[in-house]
């Protein structure tokens, strides 16, 4: 199985050092060079130095494979890449919306002010 983790971290790394030996093919995507070199001189993975955030999400559209979007034909689109792209697109907008909401109550609810 092709497996994709965010993060090079001690949890990261313990995930990756156990999927690898169970034989999947394992990438690992981080921001640091450092932990990315710890993983590439010990594990049998593939490092990328890069962010795993909202271009992570929107790149799944044009990396993977079409026969892998499970649920796009459920939701009125074809199971094409653009239709895939456009289904991370809303997902983002929507957890952003949800994530700015949620925060702002909390802030209030605990009366931070300067934080907002």
């Amino acid at each position: 199985m092709n497996i994709i983790i965010c993060g090079a971290g001690r949890v990261g790394f313990t995930i990756a050092k156990i999927l690898s030996e169970q034989g999947h093919s394992i990438t690992i995507i981080d921001q640091s060079s450092e932990d990315i070199q710890k993983i590439d001189d010990s594990l049998d993975v593939f490092p990328v130095h890069g962010i795993g955030g909202i271009l992570g999400i929107l790149m799944l559209s044009l990396v993977g494979k079409p026969e892998g979007f499970a649920g796009s034909g459920s939701s009125g689109f074809d199971n094409t890449a653009l239709s895939q792209l456009l289904i991370q697109a809303e997902g983002i907008i929507i957890i952003c919306i949800w994530t700015a909401i949620t925060t702002y109550i909390i802030l209030k609810t605990l009366n931070i002010e300067n934080a907002i």
